[in-house]
């Protein structure tokens, strides 16, 4: 008897997940980590941006970490600072900082976003993890993090299977 042949069934096209700028008078602040098991170095990325989707702030930092989470986690904890820092009201232990930081941000809400969403706070920690994002980055936006603003800003479209 030969074993049963299945056949896989062709996945349904995904919708694609973009970045979406915040309802006016807020801000959004996007975070991502990129991590090195090699070097054992998190680099976090924190990014502010306002309902015009013009950069706000941001910040970058690199730590010695032995996981991808908790870079992450400590990009959470750094998007909580940062606006402290830069005097903006609007919006284990690493765990424990960001539940007290948060409780200090007024009107302030955390949603997971796939990357596909996060790609500029993504392409940051990035550039800071191979060590070639300008400390200015923020006020003045190399060329690769300005060309990503824009392709943010850019409307959705949608692959004509999805409008059926």
């Amino acid at each position: 008897m030969r074993p049963q042949q299945i056949s896989k069934t062709s996945k349904s096209p995904r919708i694609p997940v973009i970045w979406r700028p915040p309802p006016r008078d807020w801000l959004k602040i996007n975070v991502d980590a990129a991590f090195n098991s090699d070097t054992k170095k998190g680099f976090a990325a924190v990014v502010i941006r306002d309902s015009f989707e013009r950069v706000r702030g941001g910040s970058t930092s690199t730590l010695t970490t032995n996981s991808s989470l908790t870079a992450e986690a400590t990009a959470m904890r750094e998007a909580l600072i940062l606006p402290k820092n830069l005097q903006i009201q609007q919006i284990d232990p690493i765990l424990q900082d960001i539940r007290e930081l948060k409780a200090t941000i007024d009107s302030s809400e955390f949603t997971w976003t796939p990357r596909d969403g996060n790609k500029l706070a993504h392409l940051i920690a990035e550039q800071k993890k191979n060590s070639t994002l300008p400390i200015n980055w923020s006020y003045n936006p190399p060329t690769l993090i300005q060309r990503q603003i824009q392709l943010d800003s850019q409307p959705m479209r949608l692959h004509p299977n999805l409008l059926q």
